[in-house]
């Protein structure tokens, strides 16, 4: 008995010792004013997607919800309840200085769909029937409301056939699925996560983090043919399965809100009147205008990406930009984070790297987009790390 305590008492100690080593890595940088900056008249708004609350899938209230918000210091919400007889009432609205708007999670298929359309009543689809008969239409046909597709290249949920006209979107990231993919990829990679997790929540997500990489090439294979918007999708739950019908509220509501948002980059402000502020996000949302970004990794508000004219004109994320005599540039975030760069891309391949904020005069048409990226000491016995963190959406060049 001696002896099995010894070694309990070891196994304890080494498992605080070095937890107490994690906890000392700052992956959140602190805040310092980045003195280069060049002032721009664009507002940036930040909001997530894709929250489920108890009266869909997930586990925590609307008010508690609605809290992690206020507390993550969103501008915006957009629930996406999975459910069908849903008797919620619940309608767009302002929660003092905070957006909520709402939508819908579809099967279709194979594939998972979110619908967020303010003209349609939900409540008309009460079954998987009417949700197959009324998208298979509605991807036909979308003009009113925004559809994304989920899951892109998840096995077992991929789309089935040519990508529909209606499909407006696909979700690049998906944070729920980290954590799930995390399990599949290394059992003990997530254990060891978990144990890290109560010291350092951030380090503990980064140590599972897989860069996105089929859903970048599905994003820029779609964008061949035609304009589609990628996005980050926070699935947030709160509900971790572990075995039958038992759940784990993790990560929090709060947490998920922190790690990652979107992004809206508008040319005026928000004003707090319902019916045109949703217009603007969702306009937005539709065009591409706006970027996405692992928030932990650094505050990205500041940055921008967006094309100039001939005639001193300025063309925004989604929008068309002439080849001839214009520009490309981007601005960078407000605060000023060690050990970054930007990477240009074009038709999905690497053309330019920058260290600051730059102008680029394209020679080739196609579509453009720029990500940011950050490189991470990390504690022995672990190499230093590089991730993604700030990807925009495209402007097609012509």
């Amino acid at each position: 008995m001696k002896t099995l305590s010894f070694y309990i008492v070891l196994i304890a100690t080494i498992y605080l010792t070095y937890g107490l080593i994690i906890s000392q890595v700052k992956i959140r940088p602190e805040t310092k004013t980045n003195q280069k900056i060049l002032p721009t008249k664009t507002y940036d708004y930040k909001g997530v997607l894709n929250v489920h609350s108890q009266e869909g899938s997930g586990k925590g209230t609307v008010p508690e919800i609605l809290k992690a918000a206020y507390d993550a210091n969103l501008d915006f919400l957009v629930f996406t309840e999975s459910t069908f007889a849903n008797e919620n009432t619940s309608k767009d609205r302002y929660e003092e200085n905070l957006l909520v708007l709402h939508g819908r999670e579809y099967t279709y298929l194979k594939s998972r769909i979110l619908l967020i359309d303010p003209t349609f009543e939900y409540s008309q689809i009460t079954s998987a029937g009417d949700a197959h008969l009324f998208l298979s239409d509605y991807l036909e046909n979308n003009r009113q409301g925004y559809v994304v597709l989920k899951h892109p290249t998840k096995q077992g949920y991929e789309w089935e056939g040519e990508f529909a006209s209606g499909l407006d979107a696909i979700e690049i990231i998906s944070l729920r699925s980290q954590w799930r993919e995390s399990w599949d990829l290394s059992k003990w990679n997530f254990i060891s996560s978990l144990l890290m997790y109560p010291f350092n929540s951030e380090y503990a997500f980064l140590n599972i983090y897989q860069a996105p990489d089929k859903n970048l090439k599905l994003w820029n294979t779609i964008a061949e043919n035609r304009k589609i918007v990628g996005l980050i999708g926070s699935d947030a739950k709160s509900k971790l399965k572990l075995f039958g019908d038992n759940f784990l509220r993790f990560p929090t509501y709060k947490q998920l809100f922190l790690l990652s948002s979107n992004h809206v980059v508008l040319n005026s402000e928000l004003t707090g009147q319902l019916q045109g502020d949703s217009e603007k996000i969702m306009d937005a949302f539709k065009s591409g205008q706006l970027y996405f970004s692992l928030d932990f990794l650094g505050n990205p508000k500041g940055f921008n990406f967006f094309g100039k004219t001939k005639a001193g004109g300025t063309i925004v994320m989604g929008q068309d930009l002439n080849l001839k005599n214009s520009e490309l540039c981007f601005t960078e975030p407000e605060t000023l984070i060690p050990k970054t760069w930007a990477v240009l891309y074009h038709k999905g391949q690497k053309l330019k790297s920058f260290q600051k904020a730059s102008c680029f005069k394209p020679k080739l048409s196609g579509r453009y987009n720029l990500i940011y990226y950050r490189k991470i000491q990390r504690p022995w016995p672990f190499k230093a790390l590089t991730v993604p963190w700030i990807y925009s959406n495209f402007i097609y060049v012509k």
